[in-house]
């Protein structure tokens, strides 16, 4: 299978080789129309209220109660409905929130991914302050007390953002690829379309050859040697077929007799005085009667038998 591939790209080469050129410079031509894109990230974390924590404590001690409510705090700000409200405003731009796999403390990741980045900056502080407001419109519902309020503080936010070349690979790579497989389907079909061809026939061959107009010079020798290499052998005669005896007498009779030239019996006629009424009816009489007749030696020699 492989092998009749490469052998149909290779007949086909003035289809398989221009059609890589083609895919080539379509890679290049996407590799430039599809921009980079540009990723941003920030964590930040929930710190407890004053009230469960002795005055002189450190609040960070009490940091394991707070894991649920950063749960129900990425649910929130990393929900559809803000990520359309991000893509309306800045097209082609993602989020991701979610706590950080790394830690098991309360720590919320915020990845962002835009065109440029200054459009990554701007998103990653929209959703930092959304993350503030989230806090505390949940905390609001249920009305809790001022000293028992949940804050969140950034950890980390970067200042300038990582080119990522993914969506330009993966746009190179797929037209490069289509390219190529459309340029190898188109040569090996026309490859496959060409040896399925009918061939003409000897018959098509000879009609033709009848109509044509009859070459000059030395064509005559060249179309003559074809047509006889066209037709097919002769028939050999049967091996069955009996000649006739009387049949071989008279062509042994005739084949002895002095032929004469066309040219002598032209000749001959012009000379000759033109015959009158019946006289060139039994002027061709004598020449019939030159042939002996098997049937005369056949006859004296029965009647000289034994009696």
């Amino acid at each position: 299978m492989i092998r009749a591939v490469l052998g149909s790209l290779w007949r086909r080469w003035y289809i398989t080789f221009p059609g890589l050129l083609i895919a080539g410079l379509l890679a290049v031509g996407a590799w430039f129309v599809v921009p980079p894109s540009y990723e941003r990230s920030a964590s930040e974390f929930l710190v407890p209220g004053s009230s469960p924590a002795p005055e002189i404590a450190n609040p960070f001690l009490y940091l394991n109660g707070l894991t649920q409510a950063a749960d129900v705090l990425v649910r929130a700000v990393g929900s559809n409905n803000v990520a359309r409200e991000i893509e309306q405003s800045y097209p082609g731009a993602g989020i991701e929130v979610l706590r950080d796999p790394s830690t098991a403390g309360p720590v919320i990741l915020i990845t962002v991914n835009a065109r440029s980045d200054a459009d990554a900056a701007q998103i990653i502080d929209i959703l930092l302050k959304r993350t503030q407001t989230e806090l505390e419109d949940l905390q609001a519902g249920y009305s809790v007390p001022t000293s028992d309020l949940i804050s969140v503080k950034p950890i980390t936010i970067d200042r300038e953002g990582t080119v990522r070349e993914r969506t330009r690979l993966l746009a190179t790579g797929g037209v490069l690829a289509a390219s190529a497989i459309l340029a190898i389907l188109v040569a090996v079909m026309v490859d496959g379309l060409a040896s399925r061809r009918p061939r003409k026939s000897r018959k098509d061959d000879a009609a033709r050859g009848a109509d044509a107009p009859a070459p000059r010079g030395g064509e005559a020798t060249e179309a003559s040697e074809a047509t006889e290499a066209s037709e097919p052998e002769a028939s050999e005669p049967e091996a069955s077929a009996i000649p006739d005896p009387v049949a071989v007498v008279v062509d042994g009779l005739a084949s002895r007799r002095p032929r004469k030239s066309r040219k002598d019996d032209a000749a001959r006629g012009a000379d000759a005085p033109a015959p009158r009424g019946g006289e060139a009816s039994e002027a061709s009489e004598p020449e019939a009667s030159a042939i002996p007749d098997p049937d005369d030696r056949v006859a004296p020699r029965a009647a000289s038998g034994p009696g």
